[in-house]
């Protein structure tokens, strides 16, 4: 996916099912197993039908030198999400502007961010930092950050 591409032709991709060699490259497996990590327990976080109730997902894709950037690139199913779908991420980040923007309201942009977010609700670990609160539930709205 190239970066100058905009939303309403991106072809989104299908989530994969499982951190192996099947689904993945021993490239993408090694960088999982350097950085965040792979999901050993996947949660179960809350589902969106309206990209409004997302709240700031978008800034999962926000430059990495700016303030969001640096908060959002820390968070270790942002960074799995980098390296099991990095055209994705490249062209999410190339489009960051008009992702962010609430006031810009299409189709295509509901269906890319409900996509990445349902894309990425599979990148979540149990043991990642904040999942589950002090009460041993898990935070539905992990991603709504």
């Amino acid at each position: 996916m190239a970066s100058g591409r905009q939303l309403d032709d991106v072809v989104l991709p299908e989530p994969l099912p499982a951190f192996t060699l099947d689904h993945l490259s021993h490239e993408q497996l090694d960088a999982l197993d350097k950085g965040p990590g792979r999901v050993v327990t996947p949660v179960e976080l809350e589902r969106f039908i309206d990209p409004m109730d997302l709240n700031n997902f978008a800034l999962y894709f926000s430059d990495e030198r700016s303030i969001a950037g640096v908060i959002y690139q820390r968070i270790r199913c942002n960074r799995r999400f980098a390296i099991v779908y990095p055209d994705l991420t490249e062209f999410l980040k190339a489009n960051f502007l008009v992702l962010r923007d609430s006031g810009v309201s299409s189709a295509d942009k509901a269906r890319v961010l409900l996509h990445a977010y349902d894309l990425m609700t599979g990148l979540v670990d149990r043991d990642d930092p904040g999942v589950v609160g002090a009460d041993g539930r898990i935070n539905g709205r992990y991603l709504w950050q």
